[in-house]
């Protein structure tokens, strides 16, 4: 599931708890591969896309542009624009 989250804490180098923007969960986010070869950090307030573990919804990973272009279905192109969509327009509450 795709996620748009802010850094919330810094807990070492490569990993971090983010917390969603959508439905303010906070969630564990681990950088890896070229991002920890190439010593990628974040401040706190930045903002990022992550992707959840199916198997673990509060582990999640770093999305890159890099995965953004490498999506042939784009699918995750789509899931971006509508989350996108989706924090710029929040439905409002029901009153009941």
């Amino acid at each position: 599931m795709l996620r748009k989250a802010r850094i919330k804490e810094i807990i070492s180098h490569t990993e971090y708890l983010i917390e969603d923007l959508l439905d303010q969960e906070v969630l564990h986010m681990r950088v890896s591969g070229k991002q920890r070869m190439h010593y990628i950090r974040f401040e706190l307030g930045d903002e990022v896309y992550v992707m959840t573990s199916p198997y673990d919804p509060k582990k999640s990973r770093l999305l890159t542009s890099t995965d953004f272009r490498m999506d042939d279905t784009n699918s995750l192109n789509r899931a971006k624009y509508e989350l996108d969509q989706k924090l710029k327009n929040p439905i409002p509450p029901q009153q009941g």
